[in-house]
């Protein structure tokens, strides 16, 4: 091969970087474009009706069928990996290192298990050469295989930054394309129509999809077809490590190029290698949706997360919690100071609503005077966040007493505090507080501090650090003597941010299990902590990932009527976890048909209704012109308790199928079109394995169903 000149080339990688181009290829094609010489006669791996086929010059993946259903088909080469090197632990530009520029692979089988070997692969620049292995072998089930890679670096100047393995080209597993859906386990699961097209405001000829980890909630995607069952991909990773999977839509082609981005501990580490310490799973299920959770749930259900249980065993969790119904939100800000409404509303809740535990108070602190949101306005006229969870706090005025009120009435308030941001100020020379928080900020890969916003003078909080972690409990202990009953743990258990601060905070530096396991021991104190002053108090957290369950005590789930909803989470883990859900707000106009859509779905999908925003002195249910709204509200809180071992312990089983022909109702909320059934329908499975089948009219019109 012969080096051809540097470029600059645009991916959904990482933005505009600099190529080393090694490929006879044109320049100027993009990654999922390029072409490499007429491959060899291809091998292929099988275990029963599964087969892999590989090309057997580069050892690209060519072809993957389960019988007679094709789940890979690469009508342009796609190479099988990349391996992302960068010098100076970071700060220089990538180099893309691929099979295209290797000596022939070689490849060795005992039975099912092969290994792809590419050795004296050259790196620009440099006289070390890697050496890549590609191990396959048979899946956890039948229908599966099973892959991981491991890299040898030796060079003594670039470091491994990234790998991206394995790179696979999926196409339809039926000739009715428009009818697939892709699975994808973003906030409650998304099944995305028609994945092939592409109706984004974006050019052909690729539109990526992205599901960061932690931030998609669980490690599956599967490509579903209407009759021949889904393509499964999966990362099967019990420690959670830090990752991306991105799907790559080539609409023109009909095909979908996926990859998965993996981060090694330490980044950038000249001479250090990468062995995946997980296997990423390709296989066939046969079924639609539903059996795709199924798959996943039988391997997700063993790991750490899961170990202490299905809920109606976990004695770590109150009582009082699994058998809450709706979830209540009060708040104080800088246009509402006044505690008397969010109190009032909240005591007359705790009456109308059977089952009504949980509460959240936001802003119920007070603020230093140089914090930044003690600053009126913004340059930009906004109003600015309130302060990070640095600040040593004390409730306002009136709020203690208020708790006291809503304990008595059976309430368990939980105090909103921040695990993320600090709050730097417009004028950290004013800020005492600044120099001791510097050292536990997430560093980025230049060592500067990281912002979660920097017009908004917020720093990144490295949850790993014990400094930091001191500091939130402190805050936890104020909020508990105060009154509280619990913490919501806002900005916690999925995250975008890699710290590369590790000779001073301790982790690896970038990527591993640092983000996951940094916010586990986080969860941990703070649980620990504020059980110390009451014991039943409780934890919930921000849509945190899998990986938190046995940490938390709840979680939020976004959003109450998202785009493309599928229920795959709770498929998955609704008898492991208790969830409840974002927004129902002040709707004084035309509330319908959106409320009854709202607390609707999130009634049959067995969460906690809300959250029910009590802070207006006018708040819309307790108006009688709202009197079908409360009355629907409560009958579904009713419901919840008296069902609770279905409706908050129970499995998620198949939905059953409905035959009557049924009406659909529909609303744009919160700028997404959500079309739904007049009858949502359910099935649960209790501890004790019986079986109820929940239903609920969203409509206006009564209806009969068979």
């Amino acid at each position: 091969m012969v080096f051809g000149n540097e470029h600059v080339f645009n991916t959904p990688l990482r933005g505009a970087i600099r190529l080393i181009e090694i490929t006879a290829t044109p320049p100027n094609a993009p990654i999922s474009e390029r072409r490499a010489v007429q491959p060899g006669s291809p091998k292929t791996w099988g275990a029963g009706r599964l087969k892999l086929t590989f090309e057997n010059r580069y050892g690209a993946l060519a072809r993957a069928s389960f019988g007679s259903t094709k789940l890979i088909d690469a009508d342009e080469f796609t190479p099988l990996w990349q391996v992302y090197l960068r010098a100076d632990r970071g700060l220089g530009m990538p180099l893309i290192v691929g099979p295209e520029s290797a000596p022939p692979v070689q490849i060795t089988n005992e039975g099912t298990r092969w290994r792809l070997e590419w050795h004296d692969i050259p790196i620009p620049r440099d006289e070390a050469k890697l050496a890549v292995c590609v191990r396959v072998k048979s899946g956890p089930e039948p229908r599966m295989a099973a892959m991981q890679i491991d890299v040898h670096n030796p060079s003594k100047r670039y470091g491994i930054w990234e790998v991206h393995f394995p790179i696979l080209t999926l196409c339809p597993l039926s000739e009715n394309v428009a009818a697939h859906k892709l699975l994808m386990p973003m906030r409650w699961g998304e099944a995305r129509p028609d994945p092939f097209a592409t109706k984004l405001e974006k050019p052909p000829p690729s539109i990526a999809c992205r599901c960061n980890y932690p931030g998609a909630h669980m490690q599956f995607i599967a490509l579903v077809s209407p009759h021949n069952g889904a393509t499964y991909l999966a990362t099967y990773d019990g420690t959670a490590r830090f990752k991306e999977t991105w799907m790559q839509i080539m609409p023109g082609r009909k095909r979908i190029m996926y990859y998965v981005r993996q981060f090694p501990d330490d980044m950038g580490e000249p001479g250090s290698d990468y062995a995946q310490p997980y296997p990423i799973v390709l296989g066939h299920v046969q079924g639609d949706w539903f059996d795709v959770c199924r798959t996943y749930r039988r391997w997700a259900i063993r790991q750490r997360w899961a170990a202490l249980g299905p809920l109606s065993r976990r004695e770590d969790i109150p009582q009082w919690y699994k058998r809450s119904s709706v979830v209540l939100r009060e708040s104080l800000s800088a246009r509402n100071e006044r505690v008397g409404p969010n109190l009032a509303n909240a005591l007359r809740a705790a009456k109308e609503f059977p089952g009504a535990r949980m509460t959240i108070w936001y802003g119920w602190h007070k603020v230093a005077d140089f914090a930044s949101s003690a600053v009126p306005r913004r340059p930009d006229g906004a109003p600015s966040l309130s302060a990070g969870a640095g600040w040593p706090w004390q409730p306002k005025d009136g709020v203690s007493e208020a708790l006291h009120e809503m304990t008595a009435a059976g309430l368990f308030p939980t105090a909103y505090i921040n695990t993320r941001l600090y709050d730097r100020t417009t004028q950290p020379t004013r800020n005492p507080l600044a120099t001791w928080a510097l050292p536990f900020v997430i560093r980025d890969v230049a060592g500067e501090p990281a912002f979660y916003k920097r017009e908004l003078n917020l720093w990144d909080m490295c949850r790993w650090t014990q400094g930091w972690q001191a500091r939130y409990c402190q805050n936890c202990e104020v909020a508990m003597r105060a009154g509280f009953r619990g913490i919501y743990l806002d900005s916690f258990g999925r995250s975008n941010s890699l710290c590369f601060a590790s000779r001073e905070h301790g982790h690896s530096r970038g990527g591993g299990t640092t983000c996951v396991e940094g916010q586990r021991r986080f969860a941990k104190v703070v649980r620990q902590r504020i059980r110390t002053i009451f014991p039943e108090a409780i934890t919930t957290g921000e849509a945190p990932i899998e990986a938190f369950i046995d940490v938390l005590d709840g979680k939020l789930l976004h959003y109450n009527l998202p785009r493309n909803f599928a229920p795959l989470y709770t498929a998955v883990y609704h008898d492991y976890q208790l969830c409840y859900g974002r927004t129902i707000g002040n709707m004084r106009e035309n509330p319908e048909p959106t409320f009854s859509m709202l607390v609707g779905r999130l009634f049959v999908e067995g969460v906690q209704m809300g959250r029910v925003f009590l802070e207006s002195s006018k708040f819309f249910l307790w108006s009688p012109k709202y009197r079908a709204q409360l009355a629907y509200l409560k009958r579904c809180a009713l419901a919840k308790v008296v069902a609770s071992d279905y409706l908050s312990l129970g499995e998620f089983m198949r939905p059953p199928i409905i035959e009557t022909p049924l009406p659909t109702v529909e609303t744009d909320y919160r700028r997404v079109h959500t079309v739904m059934p007049i009858v949502l329908l359910r099935a649960w499975k209790a501890p004790n394995g019986t079986v109820a089948h929940v239903l609920t009219n969203v409509g206006s019109q009564p209806i009969e169903i068979t």
